[in-house]
């Protein structure tokens, strides 16, 4: 593989959606807001251009090992062939997943209707990018990169030493197949949110605006509700029930699939978004992400200081 400099793990044109001008956003990290160009944001060093073809070539093959009813020998064929002869592979295989899911935000955003999300192959496709987030995420990349010598030789402990793979070795492997394929459980997670649960649009007609934290994106609320906006006034919204009277979001039907929501229920995912990237990037309106983390510190203050109570007593 060819290294690039940097790749970005979210998205340009997701990005895009919460950018005025389509150029710059707004960020906060770390303490500080500041303004940012879309085309040096929210990237990081080599992020897969540093994986070995061999690897690349092993992770495919697991995958249509995993899902044979989705593909036939020839394609198999075809995509290993792919791999040697395309020194970026993975940056292509990645753009054209994002062209794809660009094409399909687009239309929700142009149309403002949820019609399609009633398509049970484009409501996967878009599950699968939204766990691909938390694969190319900079802290799970991270998690990859920080594994130490002494953690695996723990864990390949009880392995014939003729089947161990080298420790540097290792960590290719996995970094290939975090970024090609899902897990087992998230497999399991689209099939069940596809068939059983309501997949529905949702727009925000306030003055509040959608914003996003690079940790929050993929994070679901009581593993029953994830509301994942689209831009800084459309969301879909996945739900196991729109009934349960737990539901943090209420939103109210409209027509196609397609449902309005309530200032307050954007205040709550902002709230979300925040509190889950705390350690990483929010994106959005600045009095909007600056509302919502004094709503945080306030939180975490009075539970330090119950905490403190309980303890003096």
């Amino acid at each position: 593989m060819i290294p690039n400099k940097r790749e970005h793990y979210v998205s340009q044109f997701y990005q895009k959606n919460f950018s005025d001008n389509k150029k710059t956003i707004y960020c906060y990290y770390n303490g500080k807001y500041f303004i940012a160009k879309i085309s040096q944001t929210l990237q990081s060093e080599y992020l897969y251009d540093q994986i070995p073809y061999e690897y690349i070539q092993e992770a495919i093959v697991r995958g249509y090992k995993e899902k044979p009813y989705m593909y036939d020998d020839q394609k198999v064929v075809n995509e290993l062939k792919e791999i040697k002869s395309d020194k970026k592979y993975l940056e292509h295989k990645l753009g054209k997943i994002e062209i794809k899911v660009s094409n399909i935000i687009s239309d929700l955003i142009k149309y403002k209707s949820g019609t399609i999300l009633k398509n049970k192959q484009i409501a996967s496709f878009l599950l699968a990018f939204i766990f691909q987030l938390e694969h190319r995420s900079k802290k799970r990349i991270n998690q990859i990169n920080n594994i130490t010598q002494e953690t695996f030789e723990k864990q390949t402990s009880g392995i014939d030493i003729s089947e161990r793979v080298s420790f540097k070795n290792i960590k290719y492997r996995m970094m290939a197949n975090n970024l090609i394929n899902l897990t087992k459980e998230e497999q399991y997670l689209i099939n069940q949110i596809v068939n059983n649960w309501d997949i529905s649009l949702c727009i925000n007609k306030s003055n509040t605006p959608f914003i996003f934290g690079e940790s929050s994106l993929y994070k679901f609320y009581r593993g029953k509700e994830l509301l994942f906006p689209i831009s800084t006034s459309m969301a879909i919204l996945f739900q196991q029930s729109k009934t349960d009277p737990l539901n943090i979001y209420k939103p109210v039907y409209v027509r196609n699939n397609t449902y309005n929501i309530s200032s307050s229920d954007v205040k709550k995912s902002n709230y979300l978004q925040c509190l889950y990237s705390l350690d990483g990037t929010i994106v959005g309106d600045k009095s909007e992400i600056m509302d919502e983390l004094n709503q945080i510190k306030i939180k975490l203050l009075i539970e330090r200081n119950l905490q403190s109570i309980k303890t003096k007593y």
